[in-house]
């Protein structure tokens, strides 16, 4: 994350951003499918609300605008009076108004969510729904992909599931 710091203009906050959103969800997911008794946090926005201290309408309204925007309209969604800095005391935030005012942190958001996932790490590749590819050296300068996916072409390339193993 140090390096998306760097780039100008706050450039790389929206990298970090866009990035987050989908660990925060696969935290989520984690948490709820390992062990239920892990969260008693039904939806994300729930968990949203559990972790960054928020009411659920609010955390409600915040998911929405920055997950389903970021990710589907690459930009926070625009039902709100967006403020982003560095100097907002909480991570995120939301003023009632009309519109109302959404500020957020984006870099404390990004470290929050990390830290989250630092004690569950044993669970980050775990989702079944959406498991994630794993690459792993084989001879022949091959290279072998766990999960729903693979990739062919240049490489011979090596695709298998945790119980069946093929080569492509």
């Amino acid at each position: 994350m140090e390096a998306l710091r760097k780039l100008p203009n706050g450039n790389g906050g929206f990298v970090a951003l866009a990035t987050a959103l989908p660990l925060f969800e696969r935290y989520h997911v984690a948490l709820k499918t390992s062990n239920p008794a892990r969260t008693t946090a039904r939806s994300e926005e729930q968990q949203l609300a559990v972790d960054f201290g928020l009411t659920e309408s609010d955390a409600t309204k915040i998911w929405d605008w920055m997950r389903n925007g970021m990710l589907h309209g690459v930009a926070v969604k625009n039902e709100c009076t967006l403020s982003i800095s560095g100097n907002h005391t909480n991570i995120l935030e939301l003023t009632p108004g009309n519109p109302p005012t959404f500020k957020l942190n984006i870099w404390r958001f990004v470290e929050r969510v990390l830290s989250l996932w630092k004690p569950h790490m044993d669970l980050f590749g775990a989702s079944k729904p959406f498991p994630l590819p794993q690459v792993y050296a084989v001879p022949g300068n091959s290279v072998t992909f766990s999960g729903a996916f693979a990739i062919t072409g240049v490489l011979p390339v090596a695709c298998h599931s945790d119980d069946e193993h093929s080569t492509q």
